[in-house]
């Protein structure tokens, strides 16, 4: 929390950058350097990261993953939560001002089902993104995913992580 929790984003980025110029063309690197700014982004709040630049840096990053490895679930996952993380807080505006659409968040979303839709963290993380666009489809959508998750048998510790908020998920649902 706090100072701590600045420091930790701070670190964070540092190696996810450093890890970039290590390797500009490895696909995860690119995919970390997104998440921390991201992180860092929820931390200081959606308003302050938008003015201060970091969708359009973690778009980048997420942007340049994919091309090399259009395969790269995160990636693809994170990429359509970029975009449904910006239409539900910037609504119409969200694609005058960066071009976020909800088709674009459906579209990624599909590609990592498409990739790997049978892993419970897929399954939640792109069910959790249909939620935050918000209408009757992607809620019933959502659904379905968490459900399937709950019917999939845990591999280790952090499925029944997810499974866990799956069913929390369920319930506000």
């Amino acid at each position: 929390k706090g100072e701590e929790a600045m420091y930790v984003f701070m670190e964070a980025r540092k190696y996810a950058e450093r890890a970039v110029e290590i390797d500009n063309n490895n696909d995860s690197a690119h995919v970390e350097a997104a998440h921390t700014m991201g992180r860092y982004s929820q931390f200081i709040g959606v308003v302050s990261a938008l003015k201060e630049g970091y969708a359009e840096k973690i778009s980048f990053h997420l942007d340049l993953a994919i091309k090399i490895n259009p395969k790269n679930v995160s990636a693809q996952i994170s990429k359509g939560s970029w975009h449904a993380e910006i239409v539900n807080k910037a609504g119409f505006m969200a694609k005058i001002l960066y071009g976020a659409t909800a088709n674009q968040a459906r579209d990624h979303y599909n590609n990592a089902l498409n990739i790997d839709g049978d892993r419970i963290s897929v399954l939640f993380e792109v069910a959790y993104g249909l939620v935050l666009l918000d209408t009757k489809q992607d809620i019933f959508n959502a659904k379905g995913l968490l459900f399937k998750a709950l019917e999939t048998s845990p591999e280790n510790h952090l499925d029944q992580l997810y499974l866990n908020k799956a069913r929390e998920l369920i319930k506000t649902l």
